[in-house]
C-alpha cells in the first residue's frame, strides 16, 4: 500500500522523491531500451527512468505542484517567523513575573522552599 498523497496522487515516499527529481526533465532526453514497455514495480523501478517517469505522468502526477527553490525558501522563512513569534509570546507571557519587585519574588521563592513535602 502507498503511504501518502503526493503531487495529486497517492504514492510511496520513494515515488514522490523520484518524481520531484525527474518530472521537470525533458522526456526526449530519456531513453527506454524496450520502446517504453517496461513493467514498473518495486523490484524493477530502478531499471528504466523513462518508463518510471512515464508511469508517474500516466497516473496523473502533477509536475506543476513541485515547489521551486524560491517557494521552498519562502515556506522555510514563514516557518521560522512563526516559531519566532511563538517564542516571543512565551517570553512576553513570562515578562510580568520578571517585573515583580525583588522582595515579592524572593518571598514567592521562600514560600515554595518552605512548602511542606507531602509523603505518599
Amino acid at each position: 500500500p502507498a503511504n501518502g498523497y503526493n503531487f495529486d496522487q497517492i504514492t510511496w515516499e520513494s515515488c514522490k522523491a523520484f518524481f520531484r527529481r525527474n518530472a521537470l526533465r525533458d522526456m526526449t532526453d530519456l531513453k527506454c531500451r524496450y520502446s517504453g514497455t517496461c513493467v514498473i514495480n518495486v523490484k524493477t523501478r530502478r531499471q528504466c527512468t523513462y518508463c518510471r517517469l512515464k508511469k508517474c505522468f500516466d497516473i496523473k502526477m502533477r509536475k506543476e505542484w513541485i515547489r521551486t527553490e524560491e517557494e521552498t525558501k519562502i515556506r522555510q522563512l514563514q516557518k521560522l517567523i512563526k516559531e519566532e513569534m511563538k517564542l516571543n509570546k512565551v517570553k512576553y507571557d513570562l515578562q510580568p513575573l520578571a517585573n515583580l519587585p525583588l522582595v515579592v519574588r524572593k518571598k514567592k521563592r521562600l514560600m515554595w522552599k518552605q512548602a511542606p513535602l507531602v509523603n505518599p
